[in-house]
């Protein structure tokens, strides 16, 4: 009798164990995702500060000649006229790479227009603010390289005269 009962036992463990396996299977898929969600918030807070200095840098060109930066070092201490400018407060780590290597998009004079991830994962949020950054229309899978932060300085004062 006393055999049954442990074999009993053993099974009822290893039942066990594996209900546990599951559940913590799940849980670190979860997890994972609530991760990844937080790294695109940041990506997009990011993208957004970029965007934001590079519309203040070409906003204050001095003597009406607007130009768009040649590199991000001017935007961190911009030299154009007496006082220096600061668009940018620090070179942001691309938060889905963890680098501080970023796409650039630039314009035919080799001007900085806007940033891009480097990274290839799939994008977990569907719904974007179009207003924010520059997505492709008919592309069924979105990758984070795909999401252009650019500024477009025809499209802003479009909505400022609206």
């Amino acid at each position: 009798m006393m055999t049954k009962a442990r074999g009993f036992a053993y099974i009822a463990l290893l039942a066990s164990l594996a209900v546990l396996m599951l559940v913590l299977t799940a849980a670190s898929e979860s997890i994972s995702q609530n991760a990844k969600r937080e790294r695109e918030q940041q990506l997009f807070f990011v993208g957004q500060q970029f965007r934001n200095a590079i519309a203040s840098y070409y906003e204050n060109s001095p003597s009406g000649n607007k130009q768009f930066p040649k590199n991000f070092d001017v935007l961190l201490k911009d030299n154009r006229s007496i006082k220096p400018a600061r668009h940018l407060r620090r070179i942001y780590r691309d938060p889905m790479t963890n680098d501080f290597l970023w796409g650039e998009v630039r314009n035919g004079q080799q001007q900085i227009i806007g940033i891009y991830s480097l990274s290839t994962e799939q994008v977990l949020i569907t719904n974007f603010n179009t207003d924010l950054i520059t997505i492709n229309e008919d592309q069924t899978d979105l990758f984070y390289s795909d999401l252009k932060f650019i500024y477009s300085p025809t499209e802003q004062n479009k909505t400022a005269k609206e």
